[in-house]
């Protein structure tokens, strides 16, 4: 099946927070939400929405599809706009 043509769960997120259940609902397999999750776990930080291109393996279409939906909080303690 064309992963293009499914329907994927995708709302507001940042990807300093967002789960590996998360990720997954939003269409990203499980290694690549596992890779952001480790990513994360040794220091790393989303700055910039486009600092998602540079987890290995992350297709363009996957990031494109992600992309509008993307929020990086300054603050941690600030939620997200809906």
């Amino acid at each position: 099946p064309d992963k293009e043509n499914k329907f994927y769960r995708t709302e507001n997120f940042d990807p300093n927070v967002a789960s590996v259940q998360d990720f997954e609902k939003m269409g990203l397999s499980s290694a690549i939400a596992h890779r952001i999750e480790n990513f994360r776990r040794k220091g790393g930080k989303f700055r910039d929405k486009s600092d998602l291109k540079k987890i290995y393996g992350l297709r363009e279409t996957d990031y494109n599809r992600l992309e509008p939906f993307i929020l990086i909080r300054k603050d941690q303690n600030t939620p997200l706009e809906t």
